[in-house]
């Protein structure tokens, strides 16, 4: 058996919240003590809805419903016999948990090959082990209309090199939108993350180990990129050419596990490098004054409006920098900045101290002087 639940918003009109059931030839919407009786006839069923009914289990007649286009289903712990998705050909949207026995979740993974049709799957697979994950990116592949995918879970086993060679097999849709990869660390980007794949993605989270130029550099390229999560472990620096670089429409950049730091190269180039703190990438990153500079730095990603990044106060010490020259006035429209403070090992007095360099560095830039009575510049963790 296999525990999964359906959701959209589609079904959710007030001629439909108004009734305990309401029927055409094309929609059912079932709430409270009502059950799914008598499916087999409804053969053209295209939107199913299900909502606040104790239905422990789909039954099977809904495997038949060829033509069914969305199920909504909003309650919990409802099973689904295994394989029964697979034969929902023309559903467009999937929310779904499988259980955590291996032959569901394999059946699972291999159903959704069949759903040509799906354009919004959004599922947590945990654990998957080797196989799970490539007949998963095999069943991705299959998928040419899908536009928003959200794949959460872990790997109980971690081969080297094997979940890039998975990742880098599939070709994802050209249509894809938003791809949120909340899932173990990949071991580099994968060559499927591409500019010339991915014309239309606008959203990606992605946690990858080991990031280098060439990486940033395809991240940059995505023509359409408006919001980027990347988690890594490694130090990455990419020159940006500030008349025509990259990250063209990106606004969000958050950067949960690393310090960014932006520094002004020759010409009008302007360097970006994610730090780890450990390698050495902030040693450019020192004290300085040098307000001139400032005042005529270029700019770079000109449509970025919030940065997120960590700050390991110990670390950043022990390199002489300082949140005081993280290079923000390179970044135009800069409008919130949340700076996650790590103080182990730093004495309090420390941490104040760069907490109160960065304000000031807020300050000197567009984003200190923009501040509304709505808004907040900059926000600090700990």
């Amino acid at each position: 058996m296999t525990w999964f639940a359906y959701h959209s918003g589609m079904l959710e009109h007030s001629h439909l919240d108004n009734n305990n059931n309401f029927e055409t030839p094309h929609v059912r919407f079932t709430e409270g003590y009502y059950g799914l009786e008598d499916l087999g006839p409804l053969v053209h069923l295209r939107y199913l809805g299900i909502r606040d009914t104790r239905v422990g289990e789909l039954p099977e007649e809904i495997g038949a419903l060829k033509f069914l286009q969305l199920v909504c289903l909003r309650a919990w712990r409802v099973r689904a016999p295994d394989g029964i998705i697979g034969k929902l050909t023309s559903l467009e949207e999937l929310q779904a948990f499988p259980h955590y026995n291996d032959r569901s979740k394999g059946l699972f993974v291999k159903d959704l090959g069949n759903l040509r049709e799906l354009r919004v799957l959004r599922t947590c697979i945990e654990p998957m082990d080797e196989s799970m994950q490539q007949d998963l990116v095999q069943s991705l592949g299959i998928l040419n209309e899908i536009q928003h995918l959200t794949l959460k879970g872990f790997y109980t086993v971690m081969i080297p090199d094997s979940t890039n060679k998975a990742w880098d097999a599939v070709v994802l849709s050209r249509h894809l939108r938003h791809l949120l990869l909340g899932i173990n660390f990949i071991d580099s980007l994968p060559s499927c993350i591409d500019p010339s794949r991915l014309p239309s993605l606008t959203h990606l989270q992605i946690n990858v180990h080991d990031m280098d130029e060439h990486a940033l550099k395809s991240l940059g390229g995505l023509p359409e990129l408006r919001y980027l999560k990347l988690c890594t472990v490694s130090t990455a620096r990419l020159d940006i050419p500030a008349a025509d670089g990259g990250f063209p429409k990106l606004r969000s950049l958050l950067l949960p596990e690393s310090t960014v730091h932006f520094v002004r190269n020759e010409g009008s180039r302007v360097s970006l490098t994610i730090w780890n703190g450990y390698d050495d990438g902030m040693a450019s990153c020192s004290r300085t004054n040098k307000e001139e500079e400032r005042i005529t730095a270029p700019t770079v990603i000109p449509n970025l409006q919030e940065l997120q990044f960590k700050v390991d106060v110990r670390k950043l010490l022990k390199t002489n920098a300082s949140c005081d020259n993280l290079g923000l006035e390179h970044l135009p429209s800069l409008r919130k900045v949340i700076a996650d403070f790590y103080c182990r090992d730093a004495f309090a007095v420390e941490v104040e101290k760069e907490e109160a360099a960065l304000r000031h560095t807020i300050c000197r830039t567009e984003t200190g002087y923009q501040r509304g009575g709505e808004w907040e510049p900059l926000k600090i963790l700990r």
